[in-house]
């Protein structure tokens, strides 16, 4: 081979090791886009989980009519806010697994305890009003579920 063969080689090489970079390069800057996202809708949900507790603590129902309602028929605050806080805990937890950080298995014991959530028909009007909150995949998701509670 002569020398000017070697060198379209070297150069198509070259140019085919650049490309690879920048691709992996994107890879690295799409995943980290989607950690920090992961991270800040952890971060969030954690604030409103925070407050949430604060009342749990306290025995506190907000002037939310739907919760203050909920008391005057009888369901103890702590029940309220622990549902509250369940409810927020799964959406959580549905996005990480949408965003790829948590596994199948992790992904499916979560899905039961949501399930299960759900089930809990005395405490439907906690989900109906906290649903406006939630991302709207989540809410496809439980929406998508037996209910239990369907005519009671």
């Amino acid at each position: 081979m002569r020398f000017t063969e070697w060198k379209e080689i070297a150069e198509l090489v070259g140019l085919v090791a650049i490309v690879a970079s920048l691709v992996f390069v994107g890879l690295q800057l799409k995943q980290s886009q989607e950690i920090a996202l992961a991270t800040q809708y952890q971060s969030r949900a954690e604030s409103v989980q925070e407050l949430v507790l604060t009342h749990l603590e306290t025995d506190y129902i907000p002037f939310i009519p739907t919760l203050r309602q909920g008391v005057e028929d009888g369901v103890p605050a702590g029940d309220i806010h622990t549902v509250h806080w369940l409810w927020i805990q799964m959406d959580n937890h549905y996005y990480q697994y949408q965003a790829g950080f948590l596994d199948q298995d992790a992904w499916e014991a979560q899905l039961r305890n949501t399930k299960e959530l759900f089930s809990f028909c005395r405490m439907r009007f906690v989900y109906e009003w906290r649903k406006k909150g939630l991302r709207d995949e989540f809410v496809s998701l439980v929406a998508s579920l037996d209910d239990p509670c369907a005519g009671s």
